[in-house]
């Protein structure tokens, strides 16, 4: 299946093998905002970005009223690992008790069953959040919110 919005290429290796390659160009703004790989619904099944081992989601600048009212604190159970490349701007993403600022350039990676979730971003923020292997709503454990009073002082 060849998408729309996507660069697509077929070739055949020397064994006369098929191979069929997609670039998603993410400069498109129906590519922002929403898993890019992954699993329908998210991504349709035969697209060449569908995928049952990595999820990746692709956020630029989104609003902060959507993105932080979606996200509630939650965990994935062992072994899915959820990791965020800050591309531009910075995330606040708390850790269990621990608030940490990633910048640009840098990866956080939250180890399974460990509650987390963003609460901040800057306003050019622009990230990838990888998910491996796959977590469904049925994996995603919701956990109980935390209060100030037993929040960590912000660690850098």
């Amino acid at each position: 299946m060849f998408e729309l919005g996507a660069l697509n290429s077929q070739f055949r290796t020397s064994d006369e093998t098929l191979v069929r390659t997609a670039i998603l160009d993410l400069n498109l703004a129906a590519e922002q905002n929403r898993w890019v790989i992954g699993i329908p619904p998210s991504v349709p099944e035969g697209s060449s970005f569908s995928s049952r081992v990595i999820q990746v989601n692709y956020q630029k600048r989104p609003t902060k009223e959507g993105l932080l009212k979606k996200e509630k604190r939650h965990s994935h159970p062992e072994p899915i690992e959820e990791l965020y490349l800050v591309l531009r701007g910075t995330l606040e993403v708390e850790v269990e008790k621990e608030r940490l600022t990633v910048g640009e350039r840098q990866i956080l990676c939250v180890p399974p069953d460990r509650c987390h979730r963003v609460v901040d971003l800057s306003d050019d923020a622009e990230f990838l959040v990888f998910r491996a292997p796959l977590s469904t709503d049925k994996t995603k454990k919701e956990c109980p919110e935390i209060s100030d009073g037993n929040r960590s002082p912000d660690v850098l």
